[in-house]
């Protein structure tokens, strides 16, 4: 979850989104960083290890497009509740969650009620072991559908060859059956160290955790106050507030964000309790036995001791597979600390690269005159550790810039292991704006993502030639694999300039490439020129028109045809089909 949520039920834009994916690296075998037990090396190039999809049985056309894209590196996630263009988080499959009502019905979280309720996308997380599976909290499907529909989904997912990554929710739980009687002191909001009255007071405090649905199936542990360490709410006042609990300290090891960012929301898991960290493994294990999962998203680990991540992760290692992909959420924007961190955990763990998306969001946002391109991996988690950084693109409401940023993550070597996100690609369902629920609205980019991915499969490999020399315009150019599509190659350039000028830049592709006419996949060149011969020396003059990103590749290119008429089925519910047989009707 990002810094910038505060109270337990505000501001979550991000819950909805949903699974994810890892297919092998089309970059070159070489890792930039050391200790790669567990990093993208390990993956054979076309093998696809992690997709997963949740809202309904996707259409065969759709699979066709899934396997048409695959065999490249990079996670492609899917949502299906309310999204806004202020979506950060990449979140994966979830149990059983549970909410309660915000102070201000504005700002709670989305799906969250009063009572626990089936629209809950799981962040609220009430019990880890029921999927869709008990009569409890308004009935027994999740908002995502059935325990049984869910293995359907995943043994699907796995006959296609994809795996399915799980976000593990550890942090807190939410949805007590019954309160108990504590005692805790009240600590400052921005500074958890901080003491407010440095007195110990008497609440009501929602810890009381006994499952009756599930009557003890899987795991007889129930959850009582002596399991946290901090809560956020008092029955008795119906006060808000933040309770360090009587005996308790934060986890010394949580991130030093507000003195100690421990606590998050709701009842805050006390991680070094024995029975907890022997609960929370035996957990782990089990939902191993009940999913053939290819890994897991750790969510706010900024939050968790990493003592106990520590502890998890080895145990996953040791007792679960040896072989499971794990990426950590840690909002830090300090390049070097997420590095450490990763060296830490022996490299058996991915981070986000957030540097490199507040980067993303600083330039598409930064006045014309002030934006350079050329400093756009400065201080990203990619330069340090590329193997174990994990990127992605936000829409900060300058739609312009989306395809950039993918152009970067995708087809340049090194830009750390991309995600695609899924309405980047199949548009996102309001309400949003003016639109209502259910309605469907594709961005303006959905076509040029999809071909990206194409290129970076068949031609983004070989040698790299960069020419980031100009603070509006940079390119980069792939020289090809004779292994890979006959030794196509390919050749980026990024315009960042609203001038009607379109902008050129003169690259080398590489001598083997002389003679060939090259166009661009895209068609950012602004239509006045719409294909390069490479010449001799093996260098040629792109261009790319106004705000785009223009792709090269030549025209007889092996699988050009494929990507120039690839049609992504991005209507895979049937919703912009009933739109346009209402309008019809009407």
């Amino acid at each position: 979850m990002p810094p910038s949520l505060d109270h337990p039920c505000r501001g979550s834009q991000m819950a909805g989104l949903r699974c994810a994916a890892q297919v092998a690296s089309s970059e070159s075998a070489d890792e930039r960083d050391s200790g790669d037990k567990y990093g993208t090396r390990r993956l054979q190039p076309g093998f696809a290890v992690g997709v997963a999809l949740d809202i309904s049985t996707p259409s065969e056309q759709h699979t066709a497009d899934l396997r048409a894209v695959t065999g490249t590196s990079y996670f492609y996630f899917f949502f299906s509740s309310i999204l806004s263009s202020a979506v950060l988080f990449p979140d994966l499959l979830i149990g059983r969650g549970c909410g309660r009502a915000a102070a201000d019905e504005q700002d709670a979280v989305p799906g969250l009620r009063v009572a626990c309720w089936g629209g809950s996308t799981g962040y609220d997380a009430y019990d880890l072991y029921d999927l869709g599976e008990f009569d409890q909290k308004g009935g027994v499907r999740t908002k995502y559908g059935t325990k049984e529909e869910l293995q359907r989904l995943v043994a699907r997912a796995g006959a296609a060859g994809v795996d399915v990554l799980f976000d593990v929710i550890v942090n807190h739980k939410a949805g007590a059956e019954y309160t108990e009687p504590v005692r805790g002191v009240r600590v400052e909001q921005y500074d958890r160290l901080k003491e407010v009255t440095g007195r110990l007071e008497d609440i009501e405090a929602w810890t009381g955790f006994d499952y009756p649905a599930r009557g003890g199936k899987y795991s007889s542990f129930k959850w009582n106050g002596s399991h946290f360490s901090g809560v956020d709410f008092d029955e008795k006042t119906k006060d808000y507030a933040i309770w360090r609990l009587e005996g308790k300290k934060w986890a010394h090891d949580a991130d030093e964000d507000r003195g100690n960012y421990d606590y998050l929301m709701f009842a805050n898991i006390d991680h070094l309790h024995p029975e907890v960290r022997e609960e929370l493994l035996s957990w782990i294990s089990w939902l191993d036995s009940q999913l053939r999962l290819g890994g897991i998203r750790f969510d706010a680990t900024k939050h968790i001791s990493k003592d106990f991540q520590w502890d998890f992760v080895s145990h996953i290692r040791q007792a679960v597979s040896p072989d499971w992909l794990i990426i950590g959420e840690y909002w830090h924007l300090n390049a070097d600390f997420l590095a450490e961190l990763i060296e830490r955990f022996d490299h058996q763990m991915m981070l986000f690269d957030i540097p490199l998306v507040h980067k993303f969001r600083d330039l598409s946002q930064a006045p014309e005159w002030e934006a350079d391109l050329r400093t756009v991996f400065d201080g990203s988690l990619r330069r340090l550790k590329p193997g174990h950084s994990v990127s992605f693109v936000v829409n900060h409401d300058t739609p312009w810039f989306v395809p950039l940023a993918y152009a970067l993550i995708l087809l340049y070597e090194g830009a750390g292991t991309p995600c695609v996100f899924y309405g980047d690609l199949y548009g996102s369902f309001g309400p949003k704006g003016g639109r209502g629920e259910g309605t469907l609205e594709l961005p303006p980019h959905h076509a040029g993502v999809a071909r990206m991915v194409l290129a970076r499969r068949h031609y983004a490999y070989g040698a790299q030639t960069e020419y980031f020399d100009g603070p509006r315009c940079v390119g980069f150019t792939r020289h090809g694999d004779a292994l890979r599509s006959a030794g196509a190659g390919l050749a980026v350039l990024l315009n960042a300039s609203s001038s009607r000028q379109r902008a050129e830049k003169t690259m080398y592709v590489g001598t083997q490439h002389t003679g060939e006419c090259w166009t661009d996949i895209l068609g950012a060149s602004g239509g006045q020129k719409d294909r390069v011969v490479i010449d001799e020396h093996g260098f040629a003059t792109f261009s790319a028109g106004p705000r785009s990103v223009a792709i090269w590749v030549d025209a007889t290119a092996e699988a050009r045809d494929v990507v120039d008429n690839f049609q992504l089925d991005h209507d895979i519910y049937g919703l912009m089909r009933s739109e346009r047989t209402d309008e019809s009707q009407s």
